[in-house]
């Protein structure tokens, strides 16, 4: 993700500076793993280690929920500024097209005119 959002073009980044300001600069949260000790309490700790290996891979799953519900929330702040960017270029984009519109209609009368 953080990689895709940070091939804004340069040229829309220098244009836009403050819309542009955040996209890609995040620091997306890393998921918990069940490590080695958790894996050894499991194998040779009987029920018990069982048991409290289990309530260890449940917390870390809850947190683990929590981490997505960040990651969720910074995802959708990105794809608010990079919606908020395309919108400004389209619309300066549009305001071109009817620029070049009236010049080339200007310029029709002016030949016209000749």
């Amino acid at each position: 993700l953080t990689r895709a959002l940070q091939s804004v073009p340069p040229a829309a980044a220098a244009r836009y500076p403050q819309l542009a300001a955040g996209i890609g600069h995040v620091v997306m949260p890393r998921l918990e793993q069940n490590g080695a000790g958790t894996a050894m309490m499991e194998i040779f700790g009987g029920d018990f280690g069982d048991a409290v290996a289990g309530m260890q891979a449940g917390g870390r799953i809850q947190r683990n929920i929590g981490v997505l519900a960040q990651c969720e929330q910074l995802t959708a702040q990105q794809e608010a500024r990079v919606n908020a960017l395309l919108q400004a270029v389209r619309q300066e984009a549009a305001n071109a097209a009817a620029t070049l519109q009236r010049i080339e209609a200007d310029v029709l009368a002016e030949k016209r005119s000749i």
